[in-house]
């Protein structure tokens, strides 16, 4: 049963239905966002007989972040893992919740290209898991006669620790991840832009030697 605390937390993933952060900000805009996120990965494994079982493994993240000037960007992460064999390097079935802190640099004309690099640090509500990590991110916004796109890849080096049958386990590992976020401006009855924006997305994450797919749906409102 949860705690307070854990409902506490539990209502926020409920609130974070829909995100994105500050790819979709522009320069010396603030904004707020939320999204949600749903992964899905294969995960097929041999059961104590040795046989193979098919299975699969989901996982579901809500955010909510809050950008200044287009830069610093705040994230409040919460996911919940349903299956405890998983390749998602998640020890644990249940909830986890994550802080993420990113500074953005935006495109310029001798480098046309937007950087972000960011700091994690998670843990699970229910068990001794914590996870931190660093990343980096490249993406580039693209005009198309559909919807503008945008392309990116990230890489992040990751370190875990938690315990498995009251024994203490650490381990490093990095992931990638590259997809591809659509972008929908939002325009009233009078045809004017309004401040906020609709966008959905795809993902595929590599870890090892597994991938993952996601599926990402999301709305940023600009302050200013």
């Amino acid at each position: 049963m949860y705690n307070k605390k854990n409902r506490f937390y539990f209502f926020l993933c409920l609130m974070s239905l829909t995100f994105p952060n500050a790819i979709f900000t522009e320069k010396n805009v603030d904004s707020f966002s939320y999204s949600f996120s749903f992964y899905r990965d294969n995960n097929n494994y041999l059961n104590d007989s040795g046989i193979e079982i098919k299975s699969h493994a989901d996982l579901i993240n809500a955010d909510f972040s809050y950008t200044i000037n287009g830069k610093y960007e705040l994230i409040m992460k919460c996911i919940y893992n349903k299956q405890s064999n998983n390749e998602f390097m998640l020890s644990h079935k249940g909830p986890y919740i994550y802080l993420n802190f990113n500074y953005h640099l935006k495109e310029r004309i001798k480098f046309p290209l937007n950087l972000s690099m960011g700091l994690n640090y998670g843990e699970s509500l229910k068990y001794d898991y914590n996870l931190n990590n660093i990343n980096l991110k490249i993406y580039k916004e693209l005009n198309t006669n559909f919807y503008p796109m945008i392309p990116f890849f990230e890489y992040s080096h990751n370190n875990i620790t938690y315990f498995y049958e009251e024994k203490e386990f650490s381990e490093s590992f990095s992931s990638s991840t590259v997809g591809i976020l659509f972008k929908l401006n939002i325009i009233d009855l009078n045809n004017s832009l309004l401040n906020d924006i609709i966008w959905t997305g795809i993902t595929l994450t590599n870890v090892g030697k597994n991938m993952y797919a996601g599926i990402n749906i999301g709305i940023n409102h600009h302050l200013n």
